[in-house]
């Protein structure tokens, strides 16, 4: 992770298509933002802008997101994606199975043994799926194959 560099990220922006470039911006891990931040161009300038008044931090002047589910600097691994470009307008979330709800009166959660203690236990599935409706909308960066 950090191997990182302005071109990297600069290639990102450049990878997604021009339809999803609307509402783009950078998604990633704050602990990745942190060698983000110290990252200059070649003219020496930073390419993170900080925040400002009533102005939002940005990467080459496009917004960013933090996400605790994207990979941290401890996570690095083989090909690990840890950095995403593009604009979430373009993923579809849909149902693949209806939501179930179970009821447990007579199980034991932890060291509570529900029937014992007049206590309920309640179960709640949902299964989704996540479909990218234009193939170019989303750019990942990730660590070398090797």
């Amino acid at each position: 992770f950090s191997k990182v560099d302005a071109d990297d990220l600069l290639s990102l922006t450049d990878a997604v298509s021009e339809a999803a470039e609307r509402d783009a911006g950078f998604f990633l891990h704050k602990n990745i933002l942190a060698y983000l931040r110290k990252l200059k161009d070649s003219n020496g300038q930073y390419i993170w802008d900080r925040p400002g008044a009533n102005v939002p931090g940005s990467i080459w002047g496009e917004p960013y997101y933090k996400s605790g589910k994207l990979p941290k600097a401890a996570d690095s691994g083989v090909s690990k994606k840890f950095i995403a470009y593009g604009s979430l307008k373009n993923v579809f979330f849909g149902d693949r199975k209806q939501m179930t709800i179970a009821l447990a009166t007579e199980a034991t959660v932890g060291a509570d043994k529900l029937f014992e203690q007049d206590m309920s236990g309640l179960r709640v599935t949902e299964r989704i799926a996540i479909e990218i409706g234009l193939g170019e909308a989303l750019a990942v960066l990730k660590t070398a194959a090797s």
